[in-house]
């Protein structure tokens, strides 16, 4: 599936490198006077730039919630100090079928508040 977009993003990077270079050689009318077409193909480079920045920019944040769900869910499982009878299947599914707004969720919910418990403990022990 990545291997048929990798694919699609290389033709679409040619094709606008292809149409960027053939402004160059074309004339262009606007408002019925002659202007060079390189200004053109200089907007499509710009366009692309900005929009190649924003699908990485996309992608990145993809996939850092994506190791941000992973990691609560791992914690989910490991976590012993969920009370009540259900409580940890109540979490997976709300991560599973919610995703990075669930582990959202379980982060500040379950795992800031465990931490702060843990800490309030070790200072109660000294």
């Amino acid at each position: 599936m990545l291997r048929w977009f990798g694919q699609r993003f290389v033709i679409l990077i040619i094709l606008f490198l292809l149409i960027g270079s053939l402004s160059v050689l074309a004339e262009c009318t606007l408002n019925g006077e002659v202007i060079p077409c390189g200004e053109v193909g200089n907007m499509i480079g710009l366009f692309f730039a900005s929009f190649s920045m924003m699908i990485l920019v996309m992608v990145l944040l993809g996939l850092l919630s994506f190791v941000f769900w992973i990691w609560m869910l791992i914690d989910c499982l490991n976590n012993n100090n969920l009370h009540g009878e259900h409580d940890k299947l109540v979490w997976i599914l709300l991560m599973v079928f919610t995703g990075a707004l669930g582990s959202i969720l379980y982060f500040f919910l379950v795992k800031v508040n465990k931490n702060s418990k843990s800490i309030g403990r070790k200072r109660k022990k000294r």
